[in-house]
């Protein structure tokens, strides 16, 4: 029985394939793919190297693998005061010339499930409405945007504003759902569960300035219909 090594054999297989397939562009660049995710694994590559020199920080000794527990058990704390610098830099994404300004009503903290916020215009309050953004479960999972009811216990938009409200989204962002709390709201694919990624562009604001185009798309589509 022969030994098959990742680190020599297959790497050094899969090398020879993708000369044999450079004529064909998207084969290739699996094949290349597949050889980045066997030298990460492999140690062979930059991240490689530098997840193995920090696996072998966090184990040199007990009061490494200690602080790194402490750290690790904070973890979601450490979110929770991120998402507490969010709400703090909310009001950066509103939109003064369409006069829109946060909604201070009742809200659920975002990282618990149904978590939300809102913004609001005169126009839109007429209409008992709100732009939203909720989280349908807990632990940031299920992000979605779209039109809620200002008051759940005022009635939902008449079809002379609901249905040309719901045309004007889907037309916009390919698909628009409907329920008793919210009369158009679609998933937000681009940021559907929150992990790492979406963390660091909180804090650096990057996350901000893209919500703050998506308040913009939704504050023009109100404008079109509610007239």
């Amino acid at each position: 029985m022969k030994c098959t090594s990742y680190k020599e054999d297959i790497l050094g297989w899969l090398r020879d394939c993708r000369k044999e397939v450079a004529a064909c562009p998207g084969v290739r660049e699996a094949i290349t793919q597949y050889i980045h995710l066997v030298e990460d694994i492999t140690y062979q590559s930059c991240l490689g190297r530098m997840n193995k020199q920090l696996i072998e920080t966090i184990l040199e000794d007990e009061k490494s693998y200690h602080a790194f527990l402490t750290l690790h058990r904070e973890w979601d704390a450490a979110r929770c005061a991120i998402i507490e610098r969010f709400y703090a830099h909310l009001d950066s994404v509103i939109c003064p010339q369409r006069k829109v300004k946060r909604w201070l009503g009742e809200t659920i903290p975002l990282w618990e499930k149904d978590g939300d916020f809102y913004f609001e215009t005169e126009n839109l309050a007429q209409h008992n409405l709100l732009v939203g953004f909720t989280f349908e479960r807990s632990g940031f999972r299920g992000f979605s945007f779209g039109f809620a009811r200002r008051e759940f216990n005022s009635s939902l938009p008449d079809e002379s504003i609901g249905n040309p409200l719901r045309e004007k989204f889907k037309a916009a962002f390919r698909d628009c759902q409907i329920n008793q709390a919210w009369p158009a709201w679609t998933w937000w694919n681009d940021y559907l569960n929150w992990d790492d990624k979406e963390f660091e562009e909180i804090l650096s604001k990057r996350f901000a300035d893209v919500l703050k185009r998506k308040l913009e798309d939704l504050l023009i589509i109100a404008n079109d219909v509610l007239r």
